[in-house]
């Protein structure tokens, strides 16, 4: 006899089929972020950034016009998750909706018909399983990862450009992990994962923090102003070869001034054991960490040398390149994205 199936269980069915139409609609590839606020723009849905005491967000359909509102108090990542949830709403054509917190991040059994529909639409349509197993693969992890810790979910997180919690979900979801190990890491808190990873708190709360290690090499980040980025590069400073950085270069083609993107703060050699005293022949981590000021491409070049020996080549090179992505908003906190203020200036 077969199962019958609940109302709750076919909105969800419905939010997770209308998220792999839309990517077949829209040719989305499955190898670099989802650019939702993109696609909300040239839906030709008014995208506005707000502060909400107590919303993550709302959208609303009226006639021909439609339009979402985000709380611009969130960090660029949980907005993502929340504007990919309303559009949910307009592809499911839902007339209106009002979302506080549990409609975005809270269980899907606890949800309305029309929220569960959103919620699985928005999880599927940031992080569809080719993408998933995409960036799994680029930090470095298996597509069916033994167990991952919440610094592996924090940094898988970073390049899916969705909230920590938001990755959770999707990943129990997506049977990567089970519901037990999800509900373990849902009880680490990102900014302390986050002060973990970087030595110490983020300057600014809402930052984010990008490690970069010797094997991502050549890879491409894509950081939001203000974000941070660590490069942690093995040393033994005894022997003389120590990493010094190059200053950073724009990409070729860009025409930008690369330096003026990425800001040195910090420039510290850490012991691998934080117990061991700094004694001759210590084997550690030198730290570089950089403060994204402004948005553009940029090349990133650390050379490891004897400083004393300016005439010898390096010993080895560590690149790596930073998109710095520029807030929906811009410069500005609030207000409409730039692209539709750029529209309504020429209008």
């Amino acid at each position: 006899m077969a199962r019958s199936v609940s109302r709750l269980e076919r909105a969800r069915r419905e939010g997770t089929h209308a998220a792999q139409r839309e990517h077949l609609r829209l040719d989305t590839p499955m190898d670099r972020q989802v650019d939702v606020f993109g696609i909300i723009e040239r839906a030709g849905i008014w995208l506005m950034f707000q502060p909400l005491p107590r919303l993550f967000g709302a959208y609303k359909r009226e006639d021909a016009a439609a339009g979402i509102i985000i709380n611009s108090n969130h960090p660029v990542s949980l907005q993502r998750s929340t504007a990919a949830h309303e559009y949910g709403h307009h592809v499911l054509q839902h007339k209106e909706s009002i979302d506080l917190e549990e409609s975005i991040t809270g269980p899907p059994g606890q949800l309305s018909e029309q929220e569960a529909a959103a919620q699985m639409f928005a999880a599927d349509f940031l992080m569809p399983l080719q993408l998933v197993n995409h960036m799994l693969r680029r930090v470095g992890l298996p597509i069916h990862p033994p167990q991952l810790t919440p610094s592996d979910v924090y940094k898988l997180s970073l390049y899916l450009g969705a909230s920590y919690a938001a990755t959770i979900t999707q990943l129990v979801a997506l049977k990567k992990i089970g519901p037990a190990v999800g509900g373990w890491l849902r009880r680490q808190r990102p900014i302390a994962i986050k002060e973990t990873l970087g030595g110490k708190r983020p300057t600014e709360a809402r930052a984010d923090v990008w490690i970069v290690e010797e094997p991502d090499a050549g890879r491409e980040l894509t950081p939001y102003v203000n974000d941070e980025v660590h490069v942690l590069l093995g040393e033994t400073p005894s022997s003389g070869y120590v990493w010094r950085l190059e200053t950073p270069s724009a990409d070729a083609q860009s025409g930008n001034d690369g330096a003026s993107n990425l800001l040195l703060v910090r420039d510290d050699f850490e012991l691998t054991d934080s117990s061991q005293e700094k004694v001759y022949g210590s084997t550690g981590l030198h730290r570089l960490v950089f403060k994204v000021i402004g948005p553009g491409p940029c090349k990133l070049r650390i050379a490891k040398s004897r400083p004393w020996q300016s005439n010898m080549s390096p010993t080895s090179v560590f690149e790596a390149y930073v998109k710095a992505v520029e807030r929906p908003t811009g410069t500005a906190d609030r207000g409409l994205s730039v692209h539709q203020k750029e529209l309504l200036s020429a209008a």
